[in-house]
Protein backbone atom coordinates (compact mmCIF):
# COMPACT_ATOMS: atom_id res chain seq x y z
CA UNK A 1 0.00 0.00 0.00
CA UNK A 2 2.66 2.61 0.99
CA UNK A 3 4.93 1.44 -1.94
CA UNK A 4 2.12 2.65 -4.76
CA UNK A 5 1.19 6.10 -3.28
CA UNK A 6 2.31 9.22 -4.56
CA UNK A 7 2.14 11.08 -1.80
CA UNK A 8 2.85 8.90 1.04
CA UNK A 9 0.61 8.80 4.38
CA UNK A 10 2.87 10.74 6.76
CA UNK A 11 1.02 8.05 9.88
CA UNK A 12 -0.52 4.94 9.86
CA UNK A 13 -3.10 3.74 12.61
CA UNK A 14 -3.63 -0.07 13.75
CA UNK A 15 -5.61 -1.23 15.85
CA UNK A 16 -3.08 -4.57 16.44
CA UNK A 17 0.66 -4.65 17.73
CA UNK A 18 1.26 -7.03 14.83
CA UNK A 19 -0.19 -4.96 12.21
CA UNK A 20 1.98 -2.25 13.64
CA UNK A 21 5.10 -4.33 13.40
CA UNK A 22 4.35 -4.95 10.03
CA UNK A 23 4.07 -0.96 9.46
CA UNK A 24 7.38 -1.01 10.90
CA UNK A 25 9.18 -3.51 8.67
CA UNK A 26 7.73 -2.15 5.56
CA UNK A 27 8.60 1.38 6.09
CA UNK A 28 12.18 0.15 6.80
CA UNK A 29 12.31 -2.08 3.55
CA UNK A 30 11.36 1.66 2.18
CA UNK A 31 14.36 3.49 3.04
CA UNK A 32 11.50 5.61 5.80
CA UNK A 33 12.45 7.13 8.89
CA UNK A 34 10.02 5.80 11.70
CA UNK A 35 8.91 8.78 13.69
CA UNK A 36 10.99 11.04 10.91
CA UNK A 37 8.95 10.40 7.50
CA UNK A 38 6.22 8.17 8.72
CA UNK A 39 4.53 7.60 12.30
CA UNK A 40 3.22 4.22 13.58
CA UNK A 41 0.44 3.83 16.54
CA UNK A 42 -1.89 1.32 17.29
CA UNK A 43 -4.95 0.40 19.66
CA UNK A 44 -3.85 -2.23 21.86
CA UNK A 45 -4.46 -4.34 25.10
CA UNK A 46 -0.80 -3.64 26.22
CA UNK A 47 2.42 -1.56 25.38
CA UNK A 48 4.15 -3.08 22.41
CA UNK A 49 7.95 -2.99 20.92
CA UNK A 50 8.82 -4.04 17.64
CA UNK A 51 12.73 -4.89 17.19
CA UNK A 52 13.84 -3.36 20.41
CA UNK A 53 11.96 -0.63 19.91
CA UNK A 54 8.80 1.32 21.74
CA UNK A 55 5.97 1.24 20.42
CA UNK A 56 3.57 4.57 20.63
CA UNK A 57 0.12 2.62 22.31
CA UNK A 58 -3.12 4.11 23.15
CA UNK A 59 -3.89 0.67 25.45
CA UNK A 60 -7.26 0.06 25.35
CA UNK A 61 -9.29 -1.46 29.11
CA UNK A 62 -10.77 -4.28 27.30
CA UNK A 63 -12.30 -5.10 30.69
CA UNK A 64 -13.99 -1.95 31.39
CA UNK A 65 -15.19 -1.93 27.48
CA UNK A 66 -16.99 -5.75 28.00
CA UNK A 67 -18.18 -4.50 31.04
CA UNK A 68 -19.72 -1.38 29.91
CA UNK A 69 -20.93 -3.07 27.29
CA UNK A 70 -22.85 -5.67 28.74
CA UNK A 71 -24.49 -3.42 31.02
CA UNK A 72 -25.68 -1.02 28.15
CA UNK A 73 -27.14 -4.37 26.54
CA UNK A 74 -29.24 -5.39 30.21
CA UNK A 75 -30.23 -1.56 30.26
CA UNK A 76 -31.63 -1.62 26.57
CA UNK A 77 -33.29 -5.14 27.36
CA UNK A 78 -34.38 -3.58 30.73
CA UNK A 79 -36.05 -0.37 28.43
CA UNK A 80 -35.56 -0.79 24.81
CA UNK A 81 -37.44 2.36 23.72
CA UNK A 82 -35.29 4.68 25.37
CA UNK A 83 -32.03 5.93 23.75
CA UNK A 84 -29.42 5.01 25.36
CA UNK A 85 -25.95 7.62 26.36
CA UNK A 86 -22.80 7.86 24.33
CA UNK A 87 -20.08 6.81 27.13
CA UNK A 88 -16.78 7.48 25.89
CA UNK A 89 -14.20 5.58 27.61
CA UNK A 90 -10.54 6.88 27.95
CA UNK A 91 -7.31 4.74 26.70
CA UNK A 92 -6.05 3.28 30.27
CA UNK A 93 -3.00 4.53 29.41
CA UNK A 94 -1.36 6.63 26.46
CA UNK A 95 2.07 5.81 25.40
CA UNK A 96 3.34 8.41 22.30
CA UNK A 97 6.98 7.80 23.11
CA UNK A 98 8.69 5.67 20.57
CA UNK A 99 7.36 5.55 16.58
CA UNK A 100 4.66 9.12 16.75
CA UNK A 101 6.71 12.14 15.32
CA UNK A 102 5.72 15.54 16.47
CA UNK A 103 2.91 17.40 14.61
CA UNK A 104 4.00 19.09 11.46
CA UNK A 105 3.20 22.79 11.43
Amino acid sequence: MLVSYTHRPTAVVTYRPHHAETSLFVAARLGLAVPGNLSVVAFSEHEGHFAGRKLSTLVVPNYELGLRAAEAVARKLATPHTPLPSEPIRPAKVDMDGTLAPARP
